[in-house]
């Protein structure tokens, strides 16, 4: 049995969002669209599958916004958004076009296409915090691969399933991802649900000061390894002297 390949993160903090290319709900797209706004302008990196419709579409729509209003801000962006497809992929859901007016932003795009779905699925699992948005059968099997992915040892899981609200034939609320922490062997601690737009926004922001403190507290132990060398080297020299 061959050993799990451990799947490294990017540089800078990503969040991976999977969701639909062609759900049309008003009120999600409104949502998963502030939410790529967010994340722009705090300086995350966002990975998307790159589909031109739906709420993939919102999310990449929602990214380019917030860099542009840092652009007129006069503030370089720090963040990046990622288009990974495969060539099934983009057959299906098409290719993502920015809009005319954010032309100037395309510095800022990173479009990579697989030939398989299993390239796509690897590049796309590679990322600090994944988000689950409402979909189809292909986002619940995205979803489901990132389980698998922490079983088989490729990475540890931080799933943040953002569970819209819809209305249910009976009249009552529903919540899209509610179900799934029930029916799935999942460790409770590695799967956040999120019913609001707000409580994603929190707990992203909040994994974000915690990346940047644990960068902070590594480049402080970077720093002391480094004194502690040229000391040793400089009290090696004063004996030698």
């Amino acid at each position: 049995m061959s050993k799990a390949v451990k799947l490294d993160k990017p540089e800078n903090y990503t969040a991976t969002i999977y969701c639909s290319a062609s759900n049309k709900n008003a009120v999600w797209k409104t949502e998963i669209e502030s939410y790529g706004r967010f994340l722009a302008l705090t300086g995350i990196d966002l990975k998307l599958g790159g589909g031109n419709d739906g709420m993939m579409k919102a999310a990449a729509d929602g990214y380019m916004k917030g860099l542009d209003q840092l652009v007129n801000q006069g503030k370089p962006p720090k963040g990046t958004l990622h288009l990974i497809q495969c060539d099934d992929t983009v057959t299906i859901e098409g290719d993502y076009e920015i809009p005319e007016h954010f032309r100037h932003l395309s510095r800022y795009i990173d479009r990579r296409c697989y030939a398989t779905i299993e390239g796509r699925r690897y590049d796309l699992q590679r990322s600090h915090m994944s988000v689950g948005g409402p979909g189809g059968l292909g986002t619940f099997e995205e979803v489901d691969c990132e389980l698998l992915a922490e079983r088989n040892g490729e990475k540890k899981l931080h799933l943040y399933l953002f569970s819209q609200s819809f209305p249910q034939p009976d009249g009552q609320i529903g919540y899209v991802y509610d179900y799934l922490p029930k029916v799935l062997p999942i460790d409770p601690k590695n799967v956040h649900v999120s019913h609001t737009l707000g409580e994603l926004v929190v707990v992203t922001h909040n994994n974000l000061l915690s990346f940047k403190a644990r960068q902070r507290e590594a480049e402080e132990l970077q720093y002391d390894s480094r004194r502690s060398r040229l000391m040793v080297f400089e009290l090696t020299a004063l004996k030698i002297a």
